[in-house]
């Protein structure tokens, strides 16, 4: 009796933590992410040319990708489980991440990560572009259209892409609460995520960093 009121209670208190952490990425979802669309929305009314969509893209990667690794129990190798948790979880909302994840997670990492926009790429002698919008009539999330021979372009909705991720965590908190071994390794990333880096230790492993980086805290 008493280890089923301990499991009872730590159930409580893990359900509590989760609540709070997924809570945290629903408020940028709908508060910081909803201020920028909107911002967006009016500055492309002046002039789309300058609005700045793709910034809107790069706010929602980092909150899909800190989830993944909740999802996956571990730091490191963020590319697969980026990739895994779009494919499978956002895949369960629309079933074309299922055949899109890696493409998606490849071009955001190698252009948008490091580059002012998405790296185009070459896939079977064509030449694949991006076309991110926000409600664009006559364009569909996730949609290709071919233009010409040697050239592909991939029809992406912003808002889209950020709702599906939205809906995505309403899933995953309810299979969070049927299921031990996921929430056992979202609290094991939580708990490796808190913990402070250390910079001789990343010394090691990223050659670039010197001491000389942190003159400043002396």
């Amino acid at each position: 009796m008493r280890c089923l009121k301990y499991e009872i209670v730590r159930y409580g208190v893990l359900m509590k933590l989760i609540e709070r952490d997924l809570g945290v990425v629903r408020f940028f979802l709908k508060n910081d992410f909803a201020i920028a669309i909107d911002a967006f929305h009016r500055a492309s009314k002046a002039d789309n040319d300058k609005a700045g969509i793709c910034s809107l893209f790069r706010m929602i990667f980092p909150l899909i990708d800190h989830v993944a690794q909740l999802v996956r129990g571990r730091k490191g190798d963020n590319g697969n489980a980026l990739t895994q948790y779009i494919r499978n979880n956002m895949g369960e909302v629309n079933e074309l991440y299922k055949r899109s994840a890696g493409m998606i997670v490849f071009i955001y990492r190698h252009g948008l990560l490091h580059q002012i926009q998405p790296k185009r790429i070459e896939h079977n002698g064509s030449i694949v572009e991006w076309n991110i919008f926000y409600r664009e009539e006559g364009s569909s999330h996730l949609s290709v259209k071919s233009e010409g021979e040697k050239k592909k372009r991939l029809y992406f909705d912003v808002e889209n892409f950020a709702s599906d991720f939205l809906e995505s965590i309403e899933r995953l908190e309810v299979q969070l609460k049927n299921d031990k071994k996921l929430r056992d390794n979202f609290m094991n990333a939580a708990k490796e995520m808190s913990k402070p880096l250390s910079t001789a230790e990343q010394k090691k492993k990223d050659k670039w960093l010197t001491q000389q980086d942190f003159e400043i805290l002396k």
